[in-house]
């Protein structure tokens, strides 16, 4: 049987250090028959050269170069230009096994081709290496196995990234990132993927590899960056609130509103590290006039007890400080 065209979508924001090796293994995959799109998002460091070196040598690879957007923007760019039969997804600090696209199209034929494969993946620093293991694995449909993949998104929060995953061009050539939002895109981009899909496959075998930069985490707090970090997860999980609603699918939502306060109380913790208790009251203030968390109020006073407002207190805020200290503290021992 002919080769089916994949298009590999990379992008690709101020990663010099680590573009080489990404680039390499996809150039490397035994599987040949590669559409590699490199977008270039406005990097002020050397990584639209080192994409431009990687165009010379290799004609598989196109690259565009863009005003700095977001990652979103970034893969929507991509995705105007995809033209394979699965499209998949790589940030340009990670990288994968040589075999991944070879065993995953094996997998898409063995299956009748299914909407999304997905695979297992590796979080790697230099210090530790943290595998996934997905609650169910093989061949799942929609429409009968609707529970089953409802517990691994909502529950197990399984489906948080788009890489590590194939999806078919025909079903999601449609959709795309909502650029709007800064953080949980990925997360919301694949819940709308899967309401598309018919068919679903997940393999027990690992391909991808998440690497986590440990100089990342020594970033300057920014204020201003958390509550746009906060806003987004409410919006979207709001999303999803509504959609089991509209399902009335009701056991779901519960762990859905669990999600946004264990979230929530992780916000707070950060917050109150880094901050005086004037500055943390101000903070969780404007978290309180949002419209956003107005809206999680209504659905939790009918399908959750979830008390967010405890956590504006003296109390709570001298526990949380005194605990992300000490979780800070030992974070640097570790290192």
């Amino acid at each position: 049987m002919k080769e089916k065209l994949v298009s590999i979508i990379v992008p690709i924001y101020n990663s010099e250090q680590d573009l080489d090796r990404c680039i390499s293994s996809i150039v490397n995959q035994t599987y040949k028959k590669l559409q590699i799109i490199l977008v270039n998002d406005g990097s002020s460091d050397r990584s639209g050269l080192i994409c431009d070196k990687w165009k010379e040598k290799e004609d598989r690879i196109q690259v565009y170069h863009k005003k700095n957007s977001g990652v979103s923007s970034a893969r929507n760019k991509a995705l105007m230009k995809a033209s394979g039969f699965y499209i998949t997804f790589i940030d340009s600090d990670d990288y994968i096994d040589s075999n991944y696209i070879e065993d995953m199209m094996k997998i898409a034929l063995e299956n009748d081709f299914p909407d999304i494969i997905k695979s297992q993946s590796v979080k790697e620093s230099k210090k530790y290496k943290n595998f996934s293991h997905n609650l169910y694995c093989g061949l799942l449909d929609f429409h009968q196995d609707f529970d089953k993949l409802a517990e691994m998104f909502v529950q197990k929060h399984e489906f948080g990234s788009v890489c590590s995953s194939l999806f078919k061009n025909e079903t999601i050539k449609k959709i795309k990132f909502k650029e709007e939002y800064s953080y949980g895109e990925d997360y919301l981009y694949y819940f709308t993927c899967l309401m598309k899909a018919k068919k679903i496959y997940i393999t027990d075998k690992t391909y991808y590899h998440y690497v986590i930069n440990e100089n990342s985490l020594t970033h300057k707090f920014d204020s201003h960056k958390m509550m746009k970090k906060i806003i987004d997860h409410y919006r979207i999980d709001l999303i999803l609130d509504h959609y089991f609603l509209e399902k009335k699918e009701l056991k779901y939502i519960k762990g859905l509103l669990e999600c946004t306060y264990n979230s929530t109380k992780g916000w707070c913790t950060q917050i109150a590290t880094e901050y005086s208790y004037k500055q943390y009251i101000r903070m969780m203030n404007e978290l309180f006039q949002l419209k956003e968390y107005k809206d999680f109020l209504k659905i939790n006073k009918k399908y959750g007890n979830f008390n967010i407002q405890s956590y504006a207190s003296y109390t709570c805020y001298i526990k949380l400080k005194i605990y992300g200290k000490m979780k800070k503290l030992i974070k640097q021992f570790l290192k």
